[in-house]
């Protein structure tokens, strides 16, 4: 079931459709539109589409819709969020296949287009480590190349992002917890969600945005700081880094989820300005211990994957185990293939130099080579008969000299 788009809407069902008496006539009176009320689409007036709209904002809404309601539907309006056709546009809303909970659209919120022709985590851009994310040029999410415009995605989960919540309203519990707002700092994929309540009257001050911190000045009692230190550590080497932080973050919401059901559950026996009281406190400790466990995470991260290595603490020895990833498989690894294809040469090793007796050997035909091994054979026999015939003289001539030391022995006598 879907309801309409917000363009066309009935003029004379006021029962059933609300709107401003003067929604045509101050377009009119501006310029912004000439037709009948009848034709009156408020979405073409008063925020017509085009090419940034369709892919940076409404490719965001499409992925969501594609997760919850299923490519099936959602599908047919690729051409739309490319930025190719603007004349299928989506409908304003749809009915989810299945109820979402609060868990389930957390991690909708983590979303990079993934399992979509959008996913941009195996091109070149991505690097070797797959990340989805791109840094922002000074003209934002295009750059040019050869006088032609290109465009990097901007999925849902994002690098800039300063926080990020999922709220919920229950008509079914008492007021001291109707509104809870699941709160997270920085980018959503990096993010833990912490329990808040509509009914809080104090703020953490890890959260708090006065006298913690900056945009320029970094401290560790900021969970901003904490969860952008985490964050950008698993941008350097996504494809290692982001699986380990995103466990982390599943075991801390897990947890969290289930402790402020029993904080619900025991808040609900209370009258309601203890149950403020209550539930103001649990969402400062549980916000402080998730700032304190991610603070610990860090500090484990760091020199796990110091200098490029992948450490393993080992208890009881002095060195850990270490992995060496490099840039994923170095035998015909893929990112080493660019490397090559890009640089040629430049980083070829050479064959080990040869002496000039091997260049000779290695330059010479298989008959050569075997008049080679001969011609060493011939010479060594021709230098035995040479040192034989040295012998030969020299035991000729020791004879001799001993023959005349006789005879002069004998005439002296």
């Amino acid at each position: 079931m879907r309801t309409r788009p917000i363009r066309t809407f009935p003029h004379d069902d006021k029962e059933n459709c609300l709107f401003s008496e003067d929604v045509v006539s101050f377009a009119r009176d501006n310029g912004f539109y000439t037709g009948s009320d009848e034709d009156f689409s408020f979405a073409d007036v008063y925020n017509p589409i085009g090419f940034e709209g369709a892919r940076f904002y409404e490719m965001r809404v499409w992925s969501f819709f594609r997760s919850v309601v299923g490519a099936d539907v959602m599908d047919q309006y690729t051409d739309f969020v490319e930025g190719k056709d603007y004349t299928k546009r989506m409908e304003w809303s749809y009915k989810p296949a299945q109820k979402l909970g609060v868990r389930r659209v957390m991690e909708l919120l983590k979303d990079h287009l993934e399992g979509t022709k959008f996913d941009f985590t195996q091109d070149i851009g991505a690097g070797p480590f797959n990340m989805p994310y791109r840094w922002h040029t000074i003209e934002g999410l295009t750059f040019t190349v050869d006088g032609k415009n290109y465009v990097n995605e901007r999925p849902t989960s994002t690098q800039q992002t300063g926080f990020v919540f999922v709220a919920q309203s229950r008509a079914d519990v008492p007021d001291s917890m109707t509104v809870s707002n699941w709160f997270g700092v920085d980018d959503a994929a990096c993010t833990v969600f912490a329990p808040m309540y509509g009914s809080n009257t104090e703020v953490l001050l890890a959260l708090a945005d006065k006298d913690n911190g900056d945009i320029m000045h970094v401290t560790l009692s900021s969970s901003f700081w904490v969860f952008n230190l985490v964050a950008n550590l698993a941008y350097t080497r996504w494809n290692l880094i982001y699986p380990e932080v995103k466990s982390m973050a599943d075991k801390l919401q897990d947890a969290y989820l289930a402790n402020s059901t029993a904080a619900e559950e025991k808040a609900k026996t209370m009258e309601h300005d203890e149950a403020v009281a209550y539930l103001t406190q649990f969402s400062k400790e549980a916000g402080q211990a998730i700032h304190d466990a991610w603070l610990d995470f860090w500090e484990f991260l760091v020199p796990r994957f110091l200098d490029g290595d992948l450490k393993t603490y080992v208890p009881g020895a002095q060195n850990p185990e270490v992995e060496y990833p490099g840039y994923g498989p170095n035998v015909d690894g893929p990112w080493y293939k660019r490397i090559v294809e890009d640089t040629g040469d430049r980083y070829l090793i050479p064959e080990e130099p040869h002496t000039s007796s091997e260049a000779h050997s290695s330059s010479s035909n298989a008959p050569e080579h075997g008049w080679a091994t001969w011609k060493t054979v011939l010479i060594a026999i021709a230098g035995f008969f040479v040192v034989a015939v040295i012998i030969t003289v020299a035991v000729i001539i020791v004879r001799k000299r001993r023959g005349a030391m006789s005879g002069y022995t004998s005439i002296d006598t």
